[in-house]
């Protein structure tokens, strides 16, 4: 299993997941992406799931693993993981996506509303209410 992290830290806390599928007898492959967590990135390219997938695939090839592999990605480690399983079908076997982020078909919310919540009562107050007003999912969808 290859468990892929998402942008804003490292692979370690993805490590409780780890331990329970190696307790399975799952083999668990937990691997830091380029300039996150503990790893360094020197060149100027842009961080795209593309660039990331890639990144994966050099790594199995690296290591010597050449069977299909069971795919999970985290957060922002969704689309890398959707991306690796579209560029690479053949490779993988199973794909999960846990809490997908930055994977919406097209704008859920206005561009403005980051400044907002970088106000710090602000944001609270707005929170509480995009929170209490919301119906259901399909208003992240439309």
């Amino acid at each position: 299993v290859v468990l892929v992290h998402g942008m804003v830290r490292n692979s370690c806390y993805l490590s409780v997941l780890a331990s329970e599928l190696v307790r399975l007898n799952r083999r668990v492959l937990l691997w830091d992406l380029g300039g996150r967590g503990w790893s360094s990135y020197g060149a100027a390219l842009p961080h795209t799931p593309a660039l990331f997938a890639g990144q994966l695939a050099e790594l199995l090839l690296a290591i010597g693993e050449h069977d299909e592999i069971d795919l999970a990605g985290y957060s922002m480690g969704a689309p890398i993981a959707a991306k690796f399983a579209a560029t690479f079908p053949s490779r993988v076997r199973s794909l999960v996506l846990i809490c997908p982020a930055g994977t919406t078909a097209g704008p859920c919310l206005p561009k403005w509303l980051p400044a907002l919540f970088s106000i710090p009562v602000l944001s609270t107050v707005l929170a509480r209410f995009s929170l209490s007003t919301m119906d259901s999912a399909s208003e992240w969808e439309s």
